[in-house]
């Protein structure tokens, strides 16, 4: 395990709403019971379920002069305009929970991101599913062993 890492999973997670998401096709889908077999398919695609967090000193979004702005999941920079977002006072203490995304092709998880929930994600045309309550468990499954952007998450035990 890395020790270095900004973000600690707890054993409960939340069954919360998922993240603004644009330029995508938004599913929400349940927890079928193995979150291994949940999050495969061939076409690229993004799949993402909440997690409480027990640190609270993250805003993990992209900003363009202090204002969250969004991010792009796909290509380009990654940081993008959302117009639709209204300008609202900087938490000082981050979210009690997290979301955390992987991105799925060929059956295999390319990538896997974490964003505050409150950030607008633009899926770049990709389709985006939400998983709602996944257990504690099956999340430290998932991450365990995978490198993590900007090394965010860490499984517990």
């Amino acid at each position: 395990m890395k020790t270095s890492l900004f973000l600690l999973v707890t054993a409960t997670l939340l069954a919360q709403n998922p993240p603004a998401v644009s330029n995508s096709r938004v599913e929400t889908r349940t927890y079928s019971g193995d979150l291994s077999s949940e999050i495969r398919t061939q076409q690229p695609t993004w799949f993402g379920y909440a997690v409480k967090t027990t640190q609270r000193d993250h805003q993990s979004c992209c900003w363009n002069n202090s204002v969250q702005c969004g991010c792009r999941l796909e290509g380009g920079s990654s940081t993008f305009v959302n117009s639709s977002q209204q300008q609202t006072p900087v938490q000082l203490e981050g979210p009690a929970a997290v979301a955390v995304l992987f991105r799925v092709a060929n059956n295999t998880v390319e990538k896997v991101q974490v964003y505050s929930l409150s950030c607008p994600l633009d899926a770049g045309g990709i389709p985006f599913v939400w998983i709602t309550g996944v257990p504690a468990g099956a999340s430290r499954r998932a991450v365990a062993g995978r490198p993590a952007a900007d090394c965010w998450l860490t499984p517990l035990g």
